[in-house]
């Protein structure tokens, strides 16, 4: 099986980037999504530049305290002059409280200044998996094909442990409309060691999934510092050792 490992929010703190880059150097992540709207957009564009196997992906963004600066009607809170709170933008995504031309935009200028530095864009994931809601998909999608960008990230969820059958259902009928109009792979993994944090039982999740053989799979990471569970997991010798006898590619390998 071949595994795209990828670390989101890139570009969000100097603690992401910096934790982002050395999980790469290690030869354990081998992509990652670019936030536009980030912090430290500029930090993580420079210091990607001495990292040329690492692909490079958009992490479009739809809520939370960033703002493109351009003055939209319905995806702005006017109270805080930011995106609106992740519960809120589901809630308005439910009750189509949206202008969709607003988003679409949105998304269009998150793209253009990624690749306005000169960034060959892997593939499109989204802040907060926003795009497992069929509206947001379809926008996600449109913005792939305006910039010809052949990969969105699945949300097929590969667990030991799935979710509801009505969850599972709706994730694979959402992956075939995927598929049906671009190109993803066959679905993502998150530690969520948030969840259970025991060592032994997720180093055997990811011996199970290695043992799967289902494609090609990418792993999510959210790497916050050196010291955060999921990079302390990460970096022990086992589970590099397990690491390092598989094929880790990126978006631009397929």
């Amino acid at each position: 099986m071949k595994i795209i490992i990828n670390a989101d929010d890139f570009g969000i703190s100097a603690n992401v980037n910096q934790t982002t880059l050395m999980l790469h150097r290690k030869g354990i992540v081998s992509s990652t999504s670019l936030m536009a709207n980030g912090g430290r957009f500029n930090e993580a564009v420079n210091s990607s530049k001495e990292c040329p196997n690492l692909g490079i992906g958009v992490h479009l963004c739809l809520d939370g305290p960033f703002n493109s600066g351009i003055d939209y009607q319905t995806i702005i809170d006017k109270d805080k002059e930011q995106f609106f709170e992740k519960e809120q933008v589901i809630q308005k995504i439910n009750n189509n409280a949206f202008d969709h031309t607003e988003i679409f935009n949105e998304y269009c200028w998150q793209i253009e200044k990624v690749l306005d530095h000169r960034i060959k864009i892997s593939h499109l994931d989204h802040h907060h998996h926003l795009h497992l809601y069929l509206p947001i998909l379809k926008l996600v999608i449109k913005a792939a094909k305006k910039y010809d960008i052949p990969y969105i990230r699945s949300q097929r969820l590969t667990t030991c442990k799935p979710k509801s059958y009505m969850n599972t259902l709706y994730r694979n009928i959402h992956q075939l409309y995927l598929n049906l109009r671009l190109r993803s792979v066959g679905g993502y993994f998150d530690t969520a060691l948030e969840d259970c944090p025991d060592f032994e039982i997720n180093y055997n999740r990811l011996i199970r999934l290695m043992n799967k053989k289902r494609g090609i799979i990418e792993i999510v990471l959210h790497p916050v510092q050196e010291d955060d569970p999921e990079t302390v997991f990460y970096t022990s010798q086992k589970v590099m050792e397990l690491l390092s006898v598989q094929e880790i590619i990126n978006y631009h390998h397929l």
